[in-house]
């Protein structure tokens, strides 16, 4: 599993465009402000909807950044059925033992990790063009 950096984040801009990103994903989604709250580790996300930036915490930014890697690779494996990404997170899974990786993320940031790398192995890597 590859890391996630996320620049930018150093500044009050850059955390709020990443919010504006994180709140369309979960729209999305279909993830409920409680739940974007708990996905995130932030007591509620009302004020990012006011235009707020994400506050500057660590933990904060690294589920932040698990999260955006997830969505990237929804948006590979699924790049022609925007309606399985939006649904993948909500529906059943088998190998979460039949859970929703919704329900498995909503566990804490290891759960995010884990599902995180379950889309990862099951999305092919990029394609590297063959040397000539």
């Amino acid at each position: 599993m590859s890391d996630t950096y996320l620049s930018g984040m150093d500044t009050n801009e850059g955390r709020r465009a990443l919010a504006e990103v994180l709140l369309a994903m979960f729209r999305h989604w279909g993830v409920e402000a409680p739940q974007q709250a708990e996905l995130l580790g932030m007591e509620e996300v009302e004020s990012l909807w006011q235009g707020a930036a994400l506050p500057n915490k660590t933990t904060v930014l690294e589920r932040a950044g698990q999260l955006l890697a997830i969505d990237r690779a929804l948006a590979k494996k699924y790049a022609d059925q925007p309606l399985l990404r939006e649904q993948w997170v909500s529906n059943p899974n088998i190998w979460l033992r039949g859970r929703s990786p919704l329900q498995r993320m909503l566990e804490g940031v290891e759960g995010i990790r884990e599902v995180r790398s379950l889309i990862e192995q099951m999305t092919p890597p990029d394609e590297v063009p063959e040397e000539e």
